[in-house]
């Protein structure tokens, strides 16, 4: 069957929309993660047989017509679109559209918001197709956005073809897609479209999909976890045959780089992350530590210009035993390259040495607050000591840092934030993040916001400003949404412009002339946010 693995067109005018960062946007430091999910599931499609082609629009900045061109060379008999809460009625245009030109190929949408929302998702392409040049978004009652989609009989005034969304796939897409495929290369695609009884009987049995048969939803009993991650293909291998990794850019890390995942699930429960809440559930079911070495040994070989390696797990060190034996693993093969991970701060400085050792030269880690009070209403299950203590630590065994900070989190104030403030400058983590509490829908962070009416939203377009940055989708009791976005813009300037750090990084180019190249690219585009609007806060 050939099936389009596409990360469709956003706001390409712009920049380029990082659709996999767990806050969605076209981001200041010029940030672009891979379409890391998307490809996975294109990964267990070719083993299975299948044809299939990955176009990412948002790192190649295709917009939706170069989008289309591309689509029609290849002929798709099925499509998966990855889709995100600030893009989803681009992402269903991007859908009709493709059903436009091809009206028998089964439009799928995967993520975390169709995951979170499969029927209302579903509503979004109520109609069988719409030519308009872009989707309207119109309120329906209270909680629910639709898009009025003019209905279309096909051309000879027939029954025509169902909507421009066929199917969503909620949690885990990867055997989900494939069983799905599976089905559909064996029936027949044109009553597929206009036979319901057929179409339904061949969707049916298809866990972990929700689906449209005429003007009903159906939603699929949920699938379960992937158990054994390590028979799932290497990302890497994906990346080789349909990207070029030289589009894709973390401003923390090297360039070029890969971006892999080792772990699903998280051994956490912070009320704000989308990818465990909506996708991957709470279980954390992890890789082996000799398949993880096998991936990075792969990239060595067979991508000799990646300089690094990005493991994008919610937390790597959930299970700091695996990580300690991966690490020596690396070491027997004698494995180098460099690579870096997400962590939590109650991460042990033995661990911390080992990863040194084997090449881990930084580590990303979410503070969120400085306000122990604050962190328990969020559930981080970590405190203010703790993070001093991390921070003493990774200094001590040499790993640089990526620290973020939230605003507007659960009983945030001025002075808590003020809090964040003092504890980000006694640190000198090489790059810090001050960005609003995002709230996405199927987070408890996003139920809570609803209930006190803090959402700061019409719809799900006012996720990113106009230019497609992260906007300020929530308020606080006593600052408002433009208030809390001022501040974390305020926050970076007093971080990044004290002339402690600026001397702490020039040192780091003297010292390690490797940091140059990463530290300009990311900056030439950074720092213009530097530049005070004249509204500065504090």
């Amino acid at each position: 069957m050939k099936i389009l693995c596409l990360n469709p067109p956003f706001k390409t005018e712009y920049g380029r929309f990082s659709r996999t960062s767990r806050s969605p946007a076209i981001t200041k430091s010029g940030t672009i993660y891979y379409p890391i999910w998307l490809c996975y599931v294109a990964g267990v499609l070719e083993d299975a047989g299948h044809d299939v082609r990955v176009i990412d629009s948002c790192a190649y900045e295709y917009d939706l017509e170069k989008t289309l061109k591309l689509i029609a060379e290849f002929m798709p008999e099925m499509a998966v679109l990855d889709t995100s809460t600030p893009s989803i009625y681009s992402d269903v245009h991007t859908g009709a559209e493709i059903k436009r030109l091809f009206p028998e190929c089964f439009v799928v949408l995967m993520g975390t918001h169709p995951s979170a929302l499969p029927e209302e998702t579903l509503k979004l392409s109520n109609g069988r197709y719409y030519p308009s040049p872009s989707p309207s978004p119109l309120p329906q009652g209270e909680g629910t956005i639709l898009v009025k989609i003019p209905q279309w009989e096909g051309e000879k005034g027939g029954k025509g073809y169902p909507c421009a969304v066929d199917a969503v796939a909620v949690g885990e897409a990867d055997f989900t897609i494939k069983e799905l495929a599976e089905k559909l290369s064996k029936a027949d695609l044109h009553r597929v479209q206009t036979d319901i009884a057929y179409r339904n009987n061949i969707l049916s049995a298809i866990d972990g999909i929700a689906y449209r048969v005429g003007d009903k939803i159906c939603i699929n009993k949920t699938r379960e976890f992937v158990k054994n991650l390590d028979e799932i293909p290497f990302v890497s291998k994906v990346y080789k045959k349909h990207l070029d990794a030289k589009k894709y850019f973390f401003a923390a890390s090297d360039y070029p780089e890969v971006q892999i995942m080792t772990a699903r699930g998280c051994i956490a429960r912070c009320t704000f992350c989308v990818y465990p809440q909506t996708i991957h559930g709470w279980k954390y079911r992890m890789r082996s530590a000799r398949n993880i070495a096998d991936e990075f040994q792969w990239v060595v070989e067979n991508m000799p210009e990646v300089r690094e390696i990005g493991i994008e797990d919610d937390t790597f060190t959930g299970s700091q035993q695996r990580v300690i034996e991966f690490c020596k693993e690396l070491l027997k093969r004698n494995i180098k390259i460099k690579w870096y991970c997400n962590v939590r701060v109650d991460l042990k400085y033995e661990t911390m040495e080992w990863m040194k050792m084997a090449g881990c030269v930084l580590v990303t880690v979410g503070y969120e607050s400085a306000n122990d009070g604050i962190l328990k209403n969020i559930d981080k299950k970590v405190t203010s000591n703790m993070i001093l203590e991390f921070s003493k630590n990774t200094r001590k065994a040499g790993l640089l840092v990526h620290g973020c900070f939230m605003a507007g989190n659960r009983g945030e104030t001025k002075e808590t934030l003020n809090e964040s403030i003092r504890l980000a400058l006694r640190m000198m983590d090489d790059t810090m993040q001050f960005f609003p509490l995002m709230v996405y829908p199927g987070t408890m962070d996003y139920e809570w916001a609803k209930k006190e009416g803090l959402l700061n939203i019409k719809d799900y377009s006012d996720y990113t400003t106009e230019d497609g940055c992260h906007n300020s989708t929530i308020r606080m009791h006593d600052m408002t949404a433009d208030e809390i976005r001022q501040w974390c813009d305020y926050a970076r300037r007093k971080y990044y412009l004290r002339p402690r750090y600026i001397a702490y990084k020039l040192f780091q180019q003297f010292q390690r002339p490797s940091e140059i190249r990463r530290t300009f690219k990311a900056a030439k585009r950074f720092v213009r946010f530097l530049i005070p609007d004249n509204k500065t806060l504090l």
